[in-house]
């Protein structure tokens, strides 16, 4: 399997894991790379700084650096898989009064071919649509040099292609130890995340042709807070302009999410007996030491008939216990999509009677928008021979400046 993590380039299972003591360090060096140009030969850029793609930096081995770190334990052939980045800004490099506790908070969907994109304005928390200038200028807050730090934390699963259960996977550990080939020969596996540091290096592409204006030197420093916007750009054929209010945002119901994790860990609803049960959605049957290793999976909705390729991808879900048995469920929506309702159901799968929401273990209604939600506690049940059944559920809006909601996906 390989996986694609693009941090800066338009770039786990989320843990509750007591913070590690961080190291103060001074000031370090992370080397710019000349064999290459950051900004793709684009003339307007030229002297503006931007985010190195090719030289990262790793702080929890010690500032090691390579182009691409091995972020992934395992290889697997994988003809269906799910991932995973949950990440957070540390600060930035060197300079610890800007650093923020871990572990990493926000989750990032891979896409189907496993690569992780990661906006920079999502980084920044400024609109999409910011001009890329802007864009460099918060990347690069000290300009030619070292930039963010950023904790991450990277699972899924895969399926073997043999066939046989899905396969569960997390990022490298920190390395502690390497040989003369660069190969890394022991890891430090109480760190349930990774660190990952870039620089900036301005663009070295010629200057455009004379008849083009010359681009505005680039920004010396960082832009304002994005709690603060500037406003467009002046026409070019008007000697005045006028702004008018963006568009209202309002929340318009979504439809029923299910959790699903993979075609091996997810049976339908629609196999058991209990009432309410021929319909659309998924239950899992994970063992107390599944729990504690801690699994996670894709929350759909819509997906009438079962039907995957029908359904909307509106976030993600995880769940983990402790070593007494004690679960825990959370929700994690994607950007745009929010919970108003959440309900798990953890049961023996003999005990799964009823298969209507308010019949669950946990039940959440009028949920004010939430983008992430942490259940209270529950008991794993004791089944003696007999399987656990697990159902995710939720109702999803999203947020639109449509100006009608449209009808409801299936629920």
């Amino acid at each position: 399997m390989k996986l694609t993590t693009t941090i800066l380039a338009g770039a786990g299972l989320a843990s509750a894991a007591v913070p590690h003591p961080r190291p103060v360090l001074g000031r370090m060096s992370l080397s710019k790379r000349w064999d290459y140009d950051v900004c793709s030969n684009d003339c307007s850029l030229r002297n503006v700084p931007m985010p190195d793609k090719n030289n990262f930096g790793l702080p929890l081995e010690g500032y090691w650096s390579e182009q691409c770190p091995p972020l992934v334990v395992g290889a697997y052939d994988s003809p269906d898989a799910s991932a995973v980045v949950t990440w957070k800004v540390k600060g930035v490099v060197g300079e610890p009064s800007t650093w923020t506790q871990p572990p990493p908070t926000t989750n990032l969907v891979c896409d189907d071919e496993f690569k992780c994109k990661l906006p920079f304005s999502d980084i920044l928390g400024v609109p999409s649509t910011t001009p890329l200038r802007d864009l460099m200028a918060g990347m690069c807050p000290l300009n030619d040099r070292e930039a963010f730090i950023f904790y991450l934390q990277l699972s899924g699963v895969v399926e073997p292609v043999g066939g046989g259960p899905a396969v569960p996977f997390v990022q490298q550990y920190p390395c502690t130890s390497r040989n003369g080939d660069r190969q890394c020969l022991a890891w430090d596996t109480s760190y349930p995340y990774i660190e990952m540091a870039y620089r900036c290096s301005k663009c070295e592409v010629a200057a455009c042709p004379s008849s083009t204006s010359t681009p505005p030197p680039p920004p010396s420093s960082t832009p304002p807070p994005p709690s603060s916007t500037s406003a467009p750009p002046a026409s070019s054929t008007t000697s005045s302009t006028t702004t008018s209010a963006p568009p209202a945002v309002k929340t318009c119901g979504l439809g029923t999410a299910f959790g699903y994790i993979s075609p091996a860990s997810s049976t339908t609803l629609d196999t058991l007996s209990g009432q309410g049960c021929k319909r659309w959605g998924w239950y899992s049957s994970p063992t107390l030491s599944d729990l504690q290793s801690g699994i996670s999976g894709i929350l759909y909705v819509g997906a009438g008939g079962n039907d995957i390729s029908k359904a909307v991808n509106v976030g993600t879900w995880s769940a983990t216990a402790t070593t007494t048995g004690k679960v825990t469920v959370t929700y994690n929506l994607s950007p745009g999509y929010t919970l108003s309702e959440a309900h798990v159901n953890l049961k023996c799968l003999s005990a799964i009677t009823k298969c209507s929401p308010g019949q669950y273990t946990y039940k959440a209604d009028g949920l004010n928008n939430l983008s992430t939600l942490s259940t209270t506690q529950l008991n794993y049940p004791s089944c003696g021979s007999g399987e656990v059944g697990l159902i995710v559920h939720g109702a999803v809006n999203v947020l639109t400046t449509a100006p009608t909601c449209d009808a409801l996906k299936a629920s």
